[in-house]
């Protein structure tokens, strides 16, 4: 989509305003009034498969119109997907004075690429927040106590980035929560490891009933597939564990959240479909034996099934299978190199990778170079100029394919 003319529509939306006229967009892409709403019809098509659509009000001006949360998230993939590294399309925040706010009071991220999107991020809620368009403001306190636990900056630096916005202090706690939250989420490359395993460690020896059950539910699990796992893996399964509860309370995943959507087919999304309807089967029975009813209806909606059989899917291979052997080969994009090494690092076990000095020990080799060829029958993934999601979600497909076959 980042050539096509819905392309530049959203451009327009997500510029500095929450609506535009059809007359700025028929000026700004010289096209006649059928062929604008020939694009508007397509751009909705696509839309409505996260709950979003693009629709005009009774003064012409078209907006986004579906959950706000869904809307931000939209419009941040839809930055990091189809526009450039280096441009600028927020017209009415600047680059500059965010990152100065920022860097004045929290560490930011090693890596440029994670800066970017971190100040991409609270521009977008700047955003949405001075054209009046809040998230619900936040009033369950177990939901909030989760939010707080899981905060990636301190809530000096958001409201020091928000400090011209004249909102009340409940909505201006909830958008620090949401932006915090969110920010762990999309952000993860830049997260230290001992951050994820302290916040598991906490939780596990947490007394809370519904973190006990997370808990417990892994330990059965690892007995019913006789899993050999670590410390560190029971840690870190915690932390995601119970990020996922926390998104659960929400009611949303985390392919909604990255706008992914399921195939029609929901069994294509699981490689091993045996292993699929094993954890679903466990994963019901094991609900409807430890809790009541009244409790079962939260842990057996579709949201929780979505959330936690994937979560069990995931570490069930990250302690069975095999290591894989990647090579780096890069001439000229070294920033991609580092970023990415450090992402598989923090995305997959050690277990399940093995960085080598040798393309002969390699069983995949990652490069920037078009025309590598490959020696010893390895597979090759070739990183382009503009490193993109979408070239990240087939790089962790094809690795996910080789550790699981």
């Amino acid at each position: 989509m980042s050539t096509s003319v819905e392309s530049t529509v959203i451009s327009l939306l997500v510029c500095g305003s929450t609506k535009v006229s059809l007359r700025k967009i028929l000026d700004h892409l010289s096209i006649s009034r059928s062929h604008a709403f020939r694009i508007i019809s397509e751009l909705n098509k696509i839309l409505n498969g996260f709950t979003l659509s693009f629709i005009s009000d009774k003064q012409g001006y078209y907006s986004f119109v579906g959950p706000e949360l869904y809307i931000r998230t939209f419009i941040f993939n839809f930055v990091n997907q189809c526009v450039s590294f280096n441009e600028w399309i927020f017209s009415t925040s600047s680059y500059t004075e965010l990152q100065s706010k920022l860097s004045g009071i929290f560490k930011l991220p090693r890596q440029k690429h994670s800066t970017r999107q971190l100040i991409n991020f609270i521009a977008i809620f700047q955003i949405r927040i001075r054209n009046r368009k809040y998230l619900p403001v936040l009033k369950d306190q177990k939901l909030i106590n989760h939010l707080e636990d899981f905060r990636y900056l301190p809530e000096e630096t958001i409201n020091k980035c928000f400090s011209e916005q004249n909102i009340d202090a409940s909505t201006m706690r909830t958008e620090s929560l949401y932006l915090s939250f969110l920010a762990r989420i999309f952000l993860y490359d830049s997260l230290p490891k001992d951050d994820i395993l302290g916040i598991g460690a906490k939780f596990l020896n947490s007394p809370d009933p519904d973190h006990q059950l997370i808990n417990h539910l892994f330990n059965q699990w690892a007995q019913e597939r006789k899993l050999d796992v670590t410390p560190e893996q029971i840690n870190s399964f915690m932390y995601h564990g119970i990020l996922l509860y926390t998104l659960t309370l929400l009611d949303t995943t985390l392919l909604q959240l990255w706008n992914l959507k399921l195939p029609t087919e929901t069994d294509d999304t699981y490689i091993d479909k045996n292993a699929k309807n094993h954890i679903l089967h466990f994963y019901k029975q094991f609900i409807k034996q430890d809790l009541n009813n009244s409790r079962q209806s939260f842990w057996l909606s579709l949201t929780a099934i979505v959330n936690f059989c994937s979560l069990l899917y995931l570490y069930t291979f990250q302690c069975e299978t095999t290591s894989i052997k990647i090579y780096f080969y890069f001439t000229k994009s070294f920033n991609s190199q580092n970023y990415l090494l450090t992402l598989l690092k923090k995305t997959f076990s050690s277990s399940l990778l093995t960085f080598v000095e040798s393309s002969t020990e390699a069983n995949l080799v990652i490069t920037d170079r078009l025309d590598y060829i490959s020696l010893y029958n390895q597979k090759v993934f070739i990183i382009s100029d503009s490193f993109s999601k979408e070239q990240l979600n087939i790089l962790f497909q094809l690795i996910t394919e080789y550790v699981l076959t």
